[in-house]
């Protein structure tokens, strides 16, 4: 995490959340707001791990490099945005032996769970399960319908290059959901302006051959009775939700009827280039 200075702690400034609100929309009751730069994987979780800790302010870590990650972040469990001025990326490192995670994960937490991403690119999480695997890029939790909704907001974010992938076992083929992203129930989703490309939802089959294969649902997106979902200005290209010989749905999106303020762009549908 860089500072102004070398002798400078990490916290940049602590501002009230009205004048503070350049980068992101913060929801909640969070009075103020904290800015951290950024430039390693170690100091991205920091940064995470600083705001799940802070039950009172809102953060914006910003991104001053392309971070490359060996490990999987901490989840995002209060409200935080994390934006880049110059459109750097979060990237799952593809060096031989890197293991399979996800790029971030966001849960209620103590009900304050808000991720807001902004001017960032999000690329090659992989997510493997051989039961079902969810959000090989993102992974939003919903909430209890006590608490706040989860949310997630994504602007002008590009999600590309993710894969959420079954593994097969002997008598069922791996399901998969959510090759880019993955959001679930009650939690709510806001899309503006984005490019989902080359995500990839991979269903397996069994190794019994007369067994079933594993479902494939939304190669791009998969929402799953969240409380709503609203989609804009926003292009699909090249994503793929492939089944073993189970069902798939959704090469870019899989967003149930449960979603019910689900709004395309003004030209009827996001773009599918």
């Amino acid at each position: 995490m860089t500072t102004q200075g070398a002798t400078l702690p990490k916290l940049v400034s602590i501002l009230p959340l009205t004048a503070a609100l350049l980068i992101g929309s913060i929801a909640g009751p969070a009075t103020a707001q904290v800015m951290l730069h950024v430039t390693d994987e170690t100091e991205l979780a920091d940064a995470i791990d600083d705001a799940n800790a802070d039950l009172v302010n809102a953060y914006t870590i910003l991104l001053d490099a392309d971070i490359t990650l060996t490990r999987a972040l901490p989840a995002v469990t209060s409200i935080v945005t994390i934006a880049a001025a110059s459109g750097d990326t979060i990237e799952r490192s593809s060096a031989p032996g890197t293991p399979a995670f996800r790029i971030l994960t966001l849960t209620a937490g103590t009900g304050q769970g808000h991720l807001t991403l902004e001017r960032i690119t999000v690329a090659n999480g992989l997510v493997q399960s051989q039961g079902t695997a969810d959000g090989g890029g993102i992974w939003v939790g919903g909430s209890p319908v006590s608490l706040p909704r989860t949310q997630l907001d994504l602007i002008g974010v590009t999600v590309r290059d993710n894969r959420a992938q079954g593994l097969g076992g002997l008598l069922n083929g791996g399901n998969t959901r959510g090759g880019g992203v993955f959001v679930s129930g009650e939690s709510i989703l806001t899309v503006e302006g984005c490019l989902f490309e080359n995500n990839r939802a991979i269903g397996t089959q069994p190794a019994g051959t007369f067994y079933s294969g594993g479902f494939a649902i939304g190669g791009a997106i998969h929402c799953r009775l969240c409380r709503s979902s609203n989609i804009h200005d926003s292009t699909f290209r090249g994503n793929v939700a492939q089944g073993g010989n189970g069902p798939r749905r959704g090469p870019d999106w899989a967003i149930p009827s449960a979603a019910p303020t689900r709004s395309p762009p003004s030209s009827g549908r996001p773009r599918r280039d």
